[in-house]
């Protein structure tokens, strides 16, 4: 018998660093999928700035966040991933239709240690480097 994976998101517009949790007065949003599945988590967020970062965040019951992923918000195709993360496992998707940009994180065969707070954020302007 295949079980069921309880994915929670919480959505944040973040502007100018990170903040997260319910004292922004952000509700936790439960999906819930069966162990093997895909699950989508949306995200939309809205800026006008088109340097800007998108993150997303994964944080177990008892345990900091941790980074899954980042990429600038006009480039999907400029994915890092976090330390254990990777893109046979997740993936992400945007629809940028105005004036919110609708962001998606895609959980490619859902595993019982899937199940956790998903957070998705936006940090304006991006820093890169290059190796000289």
């Amino acid at each position: 018998m295949k079980g069921t994976t309880r994915i929670m998101l919480c959505l944040s517009i973040i502007l100018n660093g990170l903040r997260l949790g319910e004292s922004l007065g952000l509700s936790l949003k439960s999906i819930s999928v069966k162990v093997g599945e895909d699950a989508t988590l949306d995200c939309p967020l809205s800026t006008n700035c088109s340097m800007a970062t998108v993150s997303w965040y994964k944080q177990n019951q008892g345990e900091r966040p941790e980074l899954v992923l980042s990429y600038p918000l006009t480039n999907t195709s400029l994915v890092l991933y976090g330390h254990g993360f990777h893109p046979n496992k997740i993936t992400v998707q945007t629809n940028d239709s105005r004036p919110l940009h609708q962001h998606q994180l895609l959980i490619h065969g859902s595993k019982e240690n899937d199940m956790a707070v998903y957070y998705c954020g936006l940090t304006e302007g991006f820093e890169t480097t290059t190796d000289a």
